[in-house]
């Protein structure tokens, strides 16, 4: 049984990836290739689909605390400041 061979452009169409992405997944050894001829690269396709199947399963769910963490962590300052702003404002205009 043959399998079916794709070019860098379908690759990075199928991944999502642009080229220099790619070329590190190639280099990092997450993604085989082929070099037929010498310069042109070929990716099993099986394998490239099979790359792409665990990337879909590292993506989890964050649950609501660690969203307002986050919330909190990148927005807190912000949010204290313009608190303490409206309670100046308001004893100092009274």
């Amino acid at each position: 049984m043959t399998e079916r061979l794709l070019t860098a452009e379908e690759v990075q169409q199928f991944l999502g990836v642009d080229q220099a992405e790619l070329d590190w997944l190639v280099q990092s050894k997450k993604i085989p290739c082929f070099k037929i001829g010498g310069t042109y690269l070929r990716y099993p396709k099986d394998q490239v689909a099979a790359y792409k199947a665990v990337q879909k399963k590292k993506i989890q769910r964050v649950s609501w605390q660690g969203r307002t963490l986050d919330f909190w962590r990148y927005n807190g300052f912000y949010l204290i400041s313009t608190g303490l702003l409206i309670l100046v404002l308001y004893f100092a205009l009274q």
